[in-house]
């Protein structure tokens, strides 16, 4: 359920749209209003050390992050023993129009800093709280800088969108080039969780594919609101979206991560939100801009501000499948 929206206010500037035939990705959340804090198990920290996981540190990947994760998900579980000494590594990826280049806007999740709000944007920023929790701390994290661009800069001159696919392709080249550089030298094998937020979520799934098959080998995803959606497949949750994506429903086409990486991955879709599922009802450009916009505040509210605890839930996966 969506927090009331006479309490949050309405979204303001809604990401994905089809104009003219052409395909778009990505949203900011500005909203009025203040979230729930979401509940940290108080376990989790007895799986981290001081110094961070050790060579012979043995992940519980059989454990699921909740019953209800475990059978919506039906994620693969994959056993990745990490071979670095180093403590994991957490990147966030925000939205269209979030994100340090641009102006802080809006409310955030309680509990969730200005600063946090800022660089990841709200979603990916309120699952980086609650997984430095887990981590008792002993996480390094970091958000990715790239453009982001709203949707006025979407489109180039010749109205393709142009300023869209340059904002994720800096976004994925900044990602794949800082994960490169954390698994260097000692650091070789290092744990490295991901998590990103529409746009956002196409620019984990790009940098990743950018990486040779050992340099994925210790990654972990959570997405959210991901516009390359595709139900039926392993990380799907809650699972109950049966339509894919606008980017699929559109132009037939769209962003897959490998099938190592997908079996560690939690792709996170909230019922009623159209841009990870568009209604398959929707026939005609007009049908799909019309859904667009009368569903946009699922998509801005729900992973931030909405009473699932998607933020939380994902946190909890990425620790247990570090």
């Amino acid at each position: 359920m969506l927090p009331n929206r006479a309490h949050y206010g309405r979204a303001v500037q809604f990401g994905w749209i089809a104009t003219a035939g052409l395909i778009v990705a990505g949203c900011s959340s500005i909203v009025t209003g203040a979230g729930q804090p979401l509940p940290v198990p108080t376990t989790a920290a007895a799986h981290v050390s001081s110094t961070g996981p050790s060579p012979t540190h043995t992940p519980s990947h059989t454990r699921s992050v909740s019953t209800r994760s475990a059978s919506a998900t039906r994620a693969a579980v994959t056993t990745v023993t990490p071979t670095s000494t180093c403590a994991p590594v957490f990147y966030g990826v925000a939205g269209s129009g979030q994100g340090p280049q641009h102006p802080l806007s809006g409310a955030r999740p309680a509990g969730v800093s200005g600063t946090d709000a800022h660089s990841y944007g709200t979603a990916v920023a309120l699952l980086k709280t609650n997984l430095v929790k887990l981590a008792n701390y002993q996480l390094t994290t970091r958000p990715i800088s790239y453009p982001a661009v709203s949707l006025p800069k979407w489109f180039g001159p010749d109205g393709q969108p142009t300023g869209l696919d340059a904002s994720e392709a800096t976004g994925a080249l900044a990602l794949a080039t800082k994960i490169r550089s954390a698994e260097q030298g000692s650091c070789l094998g290092r744990t490295v969780l991901l998590a990103g937020y529409s746009q956002g979520a196409e620019v984990v799934i790009r940098a990743v594919n950018a990486l040779n098959t050992a340099q994925r080998a210790h990654i972990s995803v959570v997405l959210f609101g991901n516009p390359s959606y595709r139900p039926g497949i392993t990380g799907d949750y809650p699972g109950t979206v049966s339509a894919s994506g606008v980017r699929w429903s559109l132009s037939k086409t769209g962003f897959s991560l490998p099938d190592g990486v997908r079996a560690r991955t939690l792709d996170i879709c909230a019922p009623g939100d159209p841009v990870c599922g568009m209604s398959p009802a929707a026939k005609t450009q007009a049908a799909v801009l019309d859904y667009l916009t009368k569903n946009a505040d699922t998509h801005a509210l729900a992973y931030a501000f909405g009473d699932a605890n998607y933020a939380n839930l994902g946190a909890q996966f990425l620790w247990r499948h570090r």
